[in-house]
């Protein structure tokens, strides 16, 4: 055997060697919605979540993630704001789901849109929903059950009637969304004003379909543009107490407190919650 090939075959056998005795971590720990350094999750069900994931981003563009880390925070809520930021940027569309194993707190934080989808109810429900099986070590189960039910409240939409109250400074802000009653009702409205002035004016011009006349709007017509300008002198906001969550079966109503938080954006949820 030439020395030459000896070489060659040591080479190869350190390579296979340290292929094989490479700790198992260092391999996937992570996909873009799921980030789990000590590998706590099956990896089995990882394309189940990140379908579930995508398919909360198709409906709202908004990024969900669920993270679990061994690593001790001093603030879970403050770690959760920073891995969101991290991800989706300032006031970027997304919530996360963050697990602080050697603690044994977690949180849910969201930001964008999502603060308007996950009201403080919706989220203090989805909390209770995630603390069962994290208290069972079941944390497979707890990722199922974060990206289920936030999916779920997504595909529902925000609430009718939906505010936020900025905890910073007390001032409430309603969403406006017109349901689907409300829009054939505008349009019925809009048809039938519509054709009554159609009406009308044939009337009183005694115009009949087929008579030939023709109204010559280039000679005729004119039109004039106007500016208005309207100062706004005083603002008024009614700020009231909001009532906390009660255990009822009413989960869509309620709004979304939220305030400033990492990075100078805007966060909802949050808090520490052992389990």
């Amino acid at each position: 055997m030439s020395k030459n090939f000896a070489s060659y075959l040591l080479s190869v056998l350190f390579l296979i060697s340290c292929f094989l005795f490479v700790p198992k971590n260092i391999f996937a720990q992570s996909i873009e919605y799921i980030s789990d350094p000590n590998q706590h999750l099956d990896q089995s069900q990882w394309p189940a979540l990140q379908e579930k994931a995508t398919a909360i981003q198709k409906i709202n563009q908004a990024k969900v993630y669920f993270l679990i880390t061994d690593e001790a925070t001093d603030d879970v809520e403050y770690a959760a704001q920073k891995a969101l930021f991290q991800r989706v940027g300032k006031d970027g569309n997304g919530a996360i789901a963050y697990i602080d194993l050697t603690n044994r707190n977690f949180t849910v934080v969201t930001s964008g849109n999502m603060i308007d989808y996950l009201t403080d109810r919706r989220i203090d429900d989805l909390i209770e929903a995630i603390k069962e099986p994290l208290s069972e070590d079941d944390y497979n189960q707890a990722a199922k059950v974060f990206f289920d039910n936030t999916y779920t409240y997504v595909k529902k939409g925000i609430p009718h009637g939906h505010y936020r109250i900025n905890k910073d400074t007390g001032e409430i802000t309603y969403y406006k969304s017109l349901t689907g009653f409300e829009i054939a009702i505008s349009l019925a409205v809009g048809g039938i004003a519509a054709i009554a002035c159609f009406f009308t004016i044939m009337g009183k011009y005694q115009l009949r379909f087929g008579s030939g006349y023709h109204y010559d709007t280039h000679e005729n017509g004119k039109m004039s543009f106007e500016i208005n300008e309207t100062r706004l002198i005083n603002r008024f906001v009614t700020t009231r107490v909001i009532p906390r969550h009660t255990n009822d079966s009413n989960s869509d109503s309620g709004g979304s407190s939220f305030g400033s938080g990492y990075g100078g954006g805007s966060y909802g949820g949050g808090g520490s919650h052992s389990f």
